[in-house]
């Protein structure tokens, strides 16, 4: 299957293609055939593009999914769903041969939304299920459109002999349908366990506001303070104003001060006004580490008028990293405070967290590039430069390219140096494109000089593909020289190449192994058509079939 790949890649991205694509796969009914079908259909393409495509595909599709015991519910159900008015009875002959009785419900349920003459014998197969949780699934996805059978599905959920199985299922139900909503009640009240109690009230309350008090009175009873802290972890995401005295009172009593103060920061983010009383709670932290991170979360959307007291919190932690996190968190708020926290970033030790806060700060404060770029010059690491230009080079200004260029220049390991290149050259101006393509000459691993090729920018101007060219074809090793040309082959797309240059260029990509070369027709379409007719990349389909026939 592996060598079919290429093929799903060439069918995503250009569907017109699938009718020929399947001519490469001749074995109608074969395993590898009935795979590509499948995903390509079921996985890779849209809705949009699945419906233009021919009732056979389609057809021929479902059938091999119907055959594949381990295909997954979902494929099936999104075939179905983009089957074609006059296809649906041959659809439904072949789903009418599934032996799985889960896919075969799927599958009926699915085709009765669009022949709602089937809805009699969609039931009927419903009720033979053995599991009730599918049963309950299904009558509640059918009574969505078919509001008629509400009552049947009331009375599978009747049948269900555990009580927290029946909960779930009509507070499922309740979410589409509000008339519900006083039988869930009556359920989830009768449970014993008040956990399972709590989950229903907290599920129904993200749709019915009204079972909030409730939902909290029942977690309130809970005596086991963890539990209680989880179920208002999910009661806090939604909070009544009305309700809000209540809910502060219950998570005042809560004796862990980090989980209390975990409760009080969310709440913060709906109303504003706890701030204060958040910030208290997590002064009252001991370990620093914890209270830095609650600091970050309270940050997210901290209110104003706090600013003062978070920063004095923030400025007594001893651990730079936390003082750091938080002050990164406050920038996007408040960037007055870059200066500072720029400052603190450089109190960190050398190190990953280091420089990605100094780049995000960089990013954030465009005139702080400068000095970035000096600092990590000065610091010779080389590993670090790298990185500074992954994340900083889009967001170089000009008189900034030349300087960046400089000190890739001074790295002198060629693995970095051809790294470093490859994410500064797509951004660089056409003045400083020579001096980028010496870098990349002076490289003295071909294998490093071709990965430097794929940095090359998307727009790459005329006049230089020549240049880059030449560098290219000093690359002695085919393998090496294949590698760089996939950095070069967007470009030569969109180049007036000669058709002696073109069968050079395919040679190379000769030594590329089959299914990457398979992978790049996408690439290579545009050139084929431009440099023939249409009738040059059948016969380059055609003979990729040979291919596989004689070597599969």
């Amino acid at each position: 299957m592996d060598r079919l790949q290429p093929l799903q890649h060439l069918a995503k991205h250009h569907p017109q293609l699938i009718s020929g694509i399947l001519s490469l796969i001749p074995a109608t009914g074969s395993l590898a055939r009935g795979e590509f079908i499948t995903l390509i259909v079921a996985e890779w393409l849209s809705p949009e593009v699945v419906s233009q495509l021919s009732p056979g595909i389609l057809l021929e599709a479902l059938a091999s999914m119907h055959q594949d015991p381990d295909c997954p519910i979902k494929n099936i159900n999104h075939l179905v769903q983009q089957m074609p008015a006059e296809s649906l009875p041959a659809a439904l002959n072949i789903v009418q041969q599934i032996c799985d009785e889960e896919i075969l419900v799927r599958a009926f349920c699915q085709l009765s939304q669009k022949m709602p003459e089937l809805l009699s014998e969609a039931l009927e197969i419903i009720r033979q299920l053995q599991s009730k949780d599918t049963q309950i699934f299904e009558l509640q996805e059918l009574s969505q459109q078919f509001p008629n059978i509400l009552s049947e599905t009331l009375a599978v959920i009747q049948e269900m002999p555990i009580d927290a199985d029946r909960a779930w299922a009509l507070c499922s139900l309740a979410k589409h349908n509000a008339t519900i909503l006083p039988q869930a009640l009556a359920v989830t009240r009768s449970l014993q366990d008040k956990d399972e109690q709590a989950r229903r009230l907290i599920a129904l309350n993200e749709h019915f506001p009204e079972t909030f008090s409730e939902a909290l009175a029942l977690i309130r009873s809970i005596h086991d303070e963890w539990s209680q802290v989880s179920h208002l972890h999910g009661l806090s995401k939604q909070v009544p104003a009305e309700c809000l005295m209540d809910i502060l009172s219950t998570a005042r009593e809560i004796q862990d001060v980090s989980e209390r103060s975990l409760i009080l920061c969310r709440l913060t983010h709906q109303f504003p006004e706890i701030g204060l009383e958040a910030l208290r709670v997590i002064r009252q932290i001991q370990d620093e580490h914890s209270r830095a991170i609650r600091l970050a979360q309270l940050s997210e959307h901290l209110p104003a008028d706090l600013l003062p007291n978070v920063l004095e919190l923030i400025r007594s932690l001893h651990q730079v990293s936390g003082q750091s996190q938080v002050f990164r968190m406050l920038c996007k708020q408040f960037p007055e405070l870059l200066p500072e926290a720029w400052a603190i970033a450089h109190r960190m030790d050398w190190g990953f967290d280091r420089v990605t806060n100094l780049c995000t700060l960089a990013i954030e404060q465009p005139e702080l590039l400068s000095e970035l770029l000096t600092e990590i010059r000065n610091n010779r690491n080389e590993s670090w430069q790298v990185l500074v230009f992954a994340r900083v080079a889009k967001y170089l200004p000009s008189e900034l390219l030349s300087e960046a260029l400089s000190m890739v220049q001074e790295i002198r390991d060629e693995t970095r140096r051809a790294s470093a290149i490859s994410y500064l050259m797509r951004y660089l101006p056409s003045d400083l494109l020579p001096e980028a393509m010496i870098v990349i000459r002076n490289i003295q691993s071909e294998a490093v000089r071709a990965s430097a090729f794929r940095g090359i920018g998307e727009s790459l101007p005329e006049p230089w593909l020549s240049k880059m060219a030449e560098i290219f074809w000093q690359i002695k090793a085919p393998y090496y020289r294949s590698h760089a040309l996939l950095g070069l082959l967007p470009h030569i797309g969109q180049s007036n190449i000669e058709f002696v240059d073109w069968a050079n260029y395919l040679d190379t990509l000769a030594y590329q192994k089959r299914e990457t070369l398979l992978a790049l027709l996408p690439d290579i379409r545009s050139i084929v058509l431009k440099l023939s007719n249409g009738q040059a990349f059948s016969d380059m389909l055609k003979t990729t079939r040979d291919i596989h026939v004689q070597w599969p």
